[in-house]
């Protein structure tokens, strides 16, 4: 991929077609969802209008965008249809409701989730990754492993015991692994990482500095996807506690509920405690299907709302 490997080729004008997924350094990961007179809609993973596409200039997005030489992605393949409304490209707005998503979970697993087929297929990895980095990191052993100066063992360790699909293993997991390289960067995550994991209780200053700890990561593949860098280790050592964020797919569950996430692209404590009241309320409404913690929530949000 040559953003990869930190090189930029500008992309034929006439291949700027719908469907078509692009990268800039800026904007990060997206899709084109519409082309118009000279103009191309690019719809963004990592933006404030979750709803919304950007208007470029054809010749503006053929210089300054990247091709991907991987054309798939697990949340931009399932995008719903943009219309145009008022000049704007929009996600079509379609009616939804929690018994709808409901309907769809059941039959997929009409167990639930104590049925062994959700169980095999969807919670027995995430377990056994989050019971792996628990016994290697939880319970204070990571932050004493951070002051005896284990940075780089404490990084080798954890990428390694994550063996989860919560990030991308393509378009994120690669760019967190090159970021945490920094043993620096790789020190201050780690360590506002566990103080969260361990913490009795959350306090907006322990977020801020994992917050400001993934503002300082860099990658020259591209862009950090910042929420789920922010979320993935937090929901895997405290599943009880802390729901892994991916913003559009947990937008919608917002939605179905009517929770306003008062969503913005860098990590914040004012949207991710809103986060965690949205993963309370659908805890209280999964738990007679069986749901026991904050990985079946967020397998539920992934299975029943990924295609809009």
């Amino acid at each position: 991929m040559l953003a990869e490997r930190g090189m930029h080729m500008p992309i034929p004008e006439t291949d700027l077609k719908v469907g078509l997924l692009v990268e800039n350094r800026t904007r990060g990961l997206g899709k084109v969802v519409a082309t118009e007179r000279g103009y191309v809609y690019v719809y963004f993973l990592d933006q404030d209008e979750t709803d919304e596409a950007t208007q470029f200039k054809l010749t503006f997005a053929a210089a300054n965008f990247d091709r991907p030489q991987l054309q798939t992605h697990e949340e931009l393949d399932l995008l719903p249809r943009f219309v145009k409304i008022d000049g704007s490209y929009r996600i079509e707005k379609i009616s939804r409701t929690f018994p709808d998503a409901l309907a769809s979970f059941r039959k997929l697993f009409p167990a639930g989730f104590s049925g062994d087929d959700y169980v095999s297929e969807e919670r027995d990895y995430k377990v056994a990754a989050s019971d792996a980095l628990v016994n290697a990191f939880g319970n204070g052993r990571g932050l004493a492993l951070l002051k005896e100066g284990r940075v780089e063992e404490v990084v080798a360790r954890a990428l390694t015991l994550e063996t989860t699909n919560l990030a991308h293993p393509r378009w994120e997991k690669p760019r967190i692994a090159e970021a945490l390289r920094d043993l620096q960067v790789a020190n201050a995550y780690f360590e506002a990482v566990f103080q969260l994991a361990d913490a009795k209780t959350v306090t907006p200053p322990l977020f801020d500095a994992l917050a400001l700890a993934v503002e300082t990561m860099k990658s020259e593949m591209g862009p950090i996807a910042r929420w789920p860098a922010t979320t993935v280790f937090l929901a895997l050592l405290r599943p009880d506690r802390f729901l892994f964020f991916r913003p559009t797919q947990t937008g919608k569950a917002a939605s179905l509920v009517g929770v306003s996430l008062g969503y913005k692209p860098a990590p914040n404590w004012k949207t991710y405690q809103a986060v965690l009241k949205l993963a309370a309320n659908l805890m209280e409404r999964l738990g007679p299907l069986g749901a026991r913690d904050l990985l079946d929530v967020q397998t539920f949000i992934f299975l029943t709302l990924s295609g809009g």
